[in-house]
């Protein structure tokens, strides 16, 4: 997900499920941080097929799911900024979230199974608009329960029950991309092209 990047970027993730919110305060605005955050997608993909309040792109053998909050959603084709390769749904707003879910396409081989499957996640938005506050159980079935917190540096945030730790919790953490908690190492996987690292040191960046 492309955020725009703020220090009111919030996020909380368990396997396929993550949770995101950008709350502006005055001095972000001040600053000119933009109003939006926007999920980013070749534009090979196409256009979103709706089903309620979710977005779904079939891409390749995987579904992604996005349901956003904000004052406006909309579609931006090309994305804002010449990029002619790629379309984003944009979230408009000061207080923009969104919940994104990705399921394998053999676990649901036709858009009803997932329609259905979609039916069966939960989502409680009924206090985010005064405090912050989503809770989402996903397609795998974990909870995930974020609280943003304004008044502190990071969200407040459980995983399945669990108060999250942040001495534990990835500053990446993805399929293709991780980096650990302040270990300063970028690991990156693909299936075809391998594996390295790359570690910032005091004289600069080393590839390993």
């Amino acid at each position: 997900m492309a955020t725009g990047r703020s220090p009111g970027d919030r996020y909380l993730q368990e396997r396929s499920a993550t949770i995101f919110q950008l709350i502006l305060n005055p001095q972000d605005i001040a600053a000119g941080v933009p109003a939006r955050s926007h999920l980013v997608l070749p534009q090979r993909y196409g256009e979103p097929q709706r089903y309620g309040d979710w977005y779904i792109w079939q891409i390749e053998n995987t579904w992604l799911c996005a349901r956003p909050w904000g004052d406006r959603i909309e579609l931006e084709s090309p994305v804002d900024g010449g990029k002619e390769d790629y379309r984003a749904l944009v979230a408009r707003g000061k207080r923009t979230a969104w919940v994104v879910d990705v399921a394998r396409g053999a676990d649901y081989p036709d858009i009803a199974a997932l329609h259905n499957a979609l039916d069966d996640t939960e989502i409680d938005d009924r206090i985010w608009e005064s405090g912050g506050r989503l809770v989402y159980r996903g397609l795998e079935g974990d909870l995930l329960e974020m609280d943003y917190a304004t008044d502190a540096a990071y969200s407040r945030g459980k995983i399945n029950g669990e108060e999250r730790v942040l001495e534990n919790w990835d500053e990446l953490n993805s399929p293709y991309v991780n980096q650990k908690l302040d270990s300063g190492i970028l690991e990156v996987s693909d299936p075809q092209l391998g594996s390295w690292k790359m570690q910032g040191t005091v004289t600069g960046i080393s590839n390993k």
